[in-house]
């Protein structure tokens, strides 16, 4: 069985003057409000990473 390999997209984030964190990317958004909804329903499990991965896969920015 071949898994399917998804986009990997990562940024650097810098919160502040000092701090900076590797991010990757699950998903693009149009809005907040729709990228809130679904971090809530990540971390509620009702989706998962591959979800979203599937979802950003399918857009092909």
């Amino acid at each position: 069985m071949l898994l399917k390999k998804y986009r990997e997209v990562y940024l650097i984030n810098n919160s502040n003057d000092v701090r900076y964190s590797i991010c990757k990317v699950l998903n693009d958004y149009d809005s907040q409000e729709a990228a809130e909804a679904d971090l809530l329903k990540l971390l509620s499990h009702e989706v998962s990473e591959t979800d979203l991965l599937k979802d950003f896969d399918n857009k092909g920015i």
